[in-house]
Parts: structure tokens; sequence; C-alpha cells
């Protein structure tokens, strides 16, 4: 398709960011989001991060979770309906506003930092599904340290419809741009307190 000179190319769509707050966990024995990671409860220290990174930032939840997490200032979006899991968030997120790209992250990973989305952020291909970083243990997609482009809501649809709610497993059949992570370990989650220290001890 040309562009005609005066015309200006597309523009990348708008970055707003959500934090998936996700709620009680079984192997943790407690709430990931509340976890006091960086002297924060691991929530209020994502949306602190991202708040640098996009203009600007949601907590996911369920609905009535909204007073869990009380950060001064956090806007939140409850879980789209009859949707399990962190694609109940993202379709939550492209609900609120489908013509904004989402930076979605999870608050299992303990050890995200600026320079992480720094990374993220620049190797961004707006044109894309998602710009998302390549899982370390197997070379997947990681659906949730990922920009979701607009683009991504008719895939997001089209598996919803067929029955599949596996954010990985969409971005897997999708175009997205794999970004190689140059610490790999930053993406690392926790899932257990066991996981938690040994990611603290870095």
């Amino acid at each position: 398709m040309h562009h005609a000179h005066n015309e200006p190319l597309p523009q990348a769509a708008e970055l707003k960011a959500l934090v998936l707050a996700g709620g009680q966990s079984r192997r943790m024995g407690q709430n990931k989001a509340l976890l006091p990671v960086h002297g924060l409860p691991q929530y209020a220290y994502l949306l602190d991060l991202l708040s640098h990174h996009a203009t600007a930032v949601f907590v996911s939840c369920k609905a009535g979770q909204e007073s869990t997490y009380p950060a001064p200032g956090a806007r939140y979006l409850t879980d789209a309906p009859e949707t399990v899991g962190p694609l109940a968030g993202i379709m939550a997120a492209f609900a609120y506003d489908p013509r904004a790209a989402w930076l979605v992250v999870a608050c299992d990973l303990v050890l995200l930092d600026h320079a992480v989305m720094a990374e993220l952020i620049g190797a961004r291909q707006p044109q894309r599904v998602a710009t998302c970083f390549r899982s370390g243990f197997e070379g997947l997609p990681e659906p949730l340290a990922a920009i979701w482009e607009p683009n991504a809501v008719s895939p997001i649809l089209k598996a919803r419809a067929e029955g599949l709610q596996c954010p990985r497993k969409i971005l897997m059949r999708s175009d997205v741009c794999l970004v190689e992570a140059s610490d790999p370990l930053k993406l690392s989650n926790a899932n257990t307190p066991e996981d938690l220290a040994s990611a603290l001890k870095r």
C-alpha cells in the first residue's frame, strides 16, 4: 500500500500498562501481588515501575478486590466475565481501551526493572500482534511481560470463541516480535517462597 507523501505513517498506539494482580496463590501460600519484594507490595512496585514507561497504569483484579490493592492513585480494571486466568485481565484492558497498546506484566515477575522494560519497549514493533520476551525455558513467547497491540483484539476474540484461554498459545499462533532479554534471569517468576528467596538473593 502506497502512502502519499503528505500522509503520515501510522503512529504507534498509545502505550498503557496493566499489572495482573491475580489473587491468591496456592503455591506461594499467599497473594503474590502483596509480597513485599522491593520494600513495597509487589503490585505497588510494578505500578510505580510501569508509570515511567506508559501513559496510564491499571491494576487488573477480580470484582470486589480493589481494596486489596490500595496504592495511591491506583486505577482498577475488573476481569472480563466468563474468562479465567490472565486472559480475563487482558480482555478487560482491551474492552476499556481497544485503541491502546497494553504493556501487560504479571505480579510474580519479581525481578523486573527499568532496564528490562526499556529493552521491551525499545524493541516494540507496533504493526505486530505483540512484542514479547522469549521465555528462557522453552523459547516460547512470554505473554505476561509483553506489549499487546490493538491488533491483538481479533486473535484474542477468535481464540476465545474457540474456547482457548491461554495467552501464550494465542501469541504462539500470532505474528509477534520475540525479544531476547539481555538478562533472562530477570524474567524468572516466583511461584513459591523458595523461588522468591532465590530470586531476591540475586
